[in-house]
């Protein structure tokens, strides 16, 4: 009897372990399986996240393309053109007036930033990629707040100080043609404008510079989302 006792003690010892380690594992893969689901939806939204990134950084090239190429260089060279003839004994011809004339325009830079303030909103860990992470963070936290600040500046300085004289020394009609130079003489001995325009130019070539830097970024970061996929 003692032994049927013992005999069915240790059964139910055995039952109950295995019992408590079928229940363990059965918690274990819920568990993992849970995690699983949960790794796959944070891999997701990443991806999600970055792709978008990657579209606002295609709109971006775009935009910095047009403004590297039709704004900044073609101002770059009028500026250097006009410099050159105000502090030459050059004479006037007509074919100034479109160089004065590209003087008057401007540029600045519309980025899609939408993307990078989802991805901020959500935390910028989601991108596990340490340098991935730390670049798309320098694109927008640095390099282009810096050329935006940048811009603001040079405009500021354009509105108040250059486009004024120009529209002092030049006649223009509707949608800004010009009509023609009133006075290119004494443009020469305006030391005040032609000290303008040279800050001017500087700035230019400036700006210029950090798109070029800005654009570098966005290509390398474009690059990288799709090395991941």
């Amino acid at each position: 009897m003692k032994k049927l006792s013992g005999k069915a003690f240790n059964f139910s010892v055995k039952y109950a372990l295995t019992e408590i380690f079928l229940i363990s594992c059965g918690i274990l893969i819920a568990f993992s399986i849970e995690n699983w689901n949960e790794n796959r939806k944070i891999e997701k939204i990443k991806l999600q996240t970055l792709q978008d990134i990657k579209e606002g950084l295609l709109k971006d090239l775009d935009d910095i393309e047009v403004t590297m190429s039709g704004g900044y260089a073609n101002r770059i060279k009028s500026y250097k053109i006009v410099l050159d003839v105000l502090n030459s004994d050059r004479v006037y011809a007509d074919s100034l007036d479109r160089y004065f004339l590209a003087l008057i325009g401007s540029s600045l830079l519309i980025s899609n930033t939408s993307p990078y303030e989802t991805l901020k909103s959500r935390g910028l860990a989601i991108i596990d990629d340490a340098k991935l992470r730390n670049k798309v963070a320098t694109y927008y936290d640095t390099r282009l707040e810096w050329l935006l600040e940048l811009e603001k500046d040079h405009l500021q300085h354009h509105v108040i100080f250059i486009r004024p004289k120009i529209y002092q020394y030049y006649k223009f009609g509707l949608s800004d043609k010009v009509i023609k130079s009133l006075d290119i003489e004494k443009m020469k001995y305006d030391e005040e404008f032609k000290g303008s325009l040279f800050l001017g130019w500087q700035n230019e070539k400036t700006i210029y510079g950090e798109y070029k830097i800005l654009k570098k970024y966005a290509e390398e970061i474009i690059e990288e989302i799709d090395q991941m996929n």
